[in-house]
Order: structure tokens, then C-alpha cells, then sequence
């Protein structure tokens, strides 16, 4: 009985990622960085990432290139870290959402807002516990940032409760010019993260 009301009130909570109606694809290309993520996704494939960012590329056939890269600060081969990456293509399945493929793992991704000229963005997936903020800047002011964390709770995500936490990005560019990023496609599954 405990079980059945415990997975009621965390399916209570788990809300369906609601499309923008106004979004257009072509518009959403280009680089985006993470301003915030939710703690399902920093503490999963996000787990000990920063400086995570992410390029998107429209292909012929309307599906979408990802390239998704971090900063991994310490690792077992070099004290001083290293960026990881990993590619994988979305196709449009509705308006607004992508069904995204990183090797054999596939995703729902929805855009469920954008702001001023496609200069962020409020993305969510699976269950609306994964949930991220995205910008054409490292930064955001807090004003901005203040806005999106409302519209995120107007369509009824539970920003709180899934604990929607700042990601690190500071002195990512600095980081990002001394050692630039490498793609790494076959360096075992641990690298082989789904950042979005």
C-alpha cells in the first residue's frame, strides 16, 4: 500500500513535456550552453560535468546533427582533466520534439519554451524530471534566468521538487581555448554521456 501511494505521488509529479506550438526548427540550430539541469540528469550522465554545451546542425533530410560536449575536470589519465563528447542525430517527431539517438539509447527531447530571438530555450524529456536551460550565452542575469524558472512552473514542472540546479560554466571559454574539445566515440559507455 506504502509502494502503490509513494509511485502515485512520484507519477503525480513525472508531467509530460508540453511542446512549444510556436517553435521553429530552423531557428533552434547553432550553440547552446547549460545554464541548468535537474538533479536526475547531474547526477546520472551529467555526473562530475561542466562547462556542458551543445551544437545542433540541420541535415538535408530535416533531422537534426547533436554534438554534445563537457568538461570532465579530473579523470585517471590526467590530473588536469578532459573535454568528452559524444554525437547522435534527433528526428522530428511532433512539433517542438525530437526523438534523439546517442548510440542505441533513444530519448524524447522537447522544446517546451523559447525566449527573445531563440536566445534560450527550456527543454524537458522523459517524465519532465529531466529538465534543462539552455542559452546562446554561458550566463544568463538573473532576471532572465528568474523568468524561465517561471514559465518552467506556469506549464506545471516541478522545478523544485527535481531540485533544477545553475550548471558550472565559469571559465569554460579560458578552458575551452587552452584545451579544445575532442570527440571521443570509443572510449567505453562512461564517457559516452547524453548531455543534451
Amino acid at each position: 500500500m506504502l509502494f502503490f501511494l509513494f509511485f502515485s505521488f512520484i507519477y503525480a509529479l513525472c508531467k509530460h513535456p508540453i511542446p512549444d506550438p510556436s517553435f521553429e526548427l530552423e531557428k533552434y540550430m547553432g550553440h547552446w550552453y547549460e545554464i541548468a539541469a535537474t538533479w536526475p540528469i547531474r547526477h546520472t550522465f551529467e555526473k562530475h560535468l561542466i562547462c556542458t554545451q551543445a551544437h545542433y546542425s540541420l541535415l538535408s533530410n530535416q533531422s537534426v546533427l547533436i554534438n554534445n560536449t563537457a568538461f570532465k575536470p579530473f579523470d585517471d589519465v590526467s590530473s588536469k582533466g578532459k573535454w568528452v563528447s559524444i554525437t547522435g542525430v534527433g528526428t522530428p517527431v511532433a512539433p517542438a520534439t525530437l526523438s534523439i539517438q546517442f548510440t542505441t539509447n533513444k530519448a524524447p527531447y522537447v522544446v517546451s519554451a523559447v525566449f527573445g530571438h531563440y536566445e534560450q530555450a527550456l527543454v524537458a524529456s522523459t517524465c519532465s524530471a529531466f529538465i534543462w536551460i539552455l542559452s546562446r550565452t554561458p550566463t544568463l542575469s538573473d532576471q532572465k534566468y528568474t523568468e524561465i524558472i517561471t514559465k518552467a512552473r506556469e506549464l506545471g514542472y516541478h522545478t523544485r521538487f527535481w531540485r533544477l540546479k545553475k550548471s558550472i560554466q565559469d571559465h569554460c571559454i579560458k578552458i575551452f581555448n587552452d584545451d579544445p574539445p575532442i570527440e571521443e566515440h570509443d572510449t567505453g559507455d562512461e564517457d559516452k554521456k547524453q548531455f543534451y
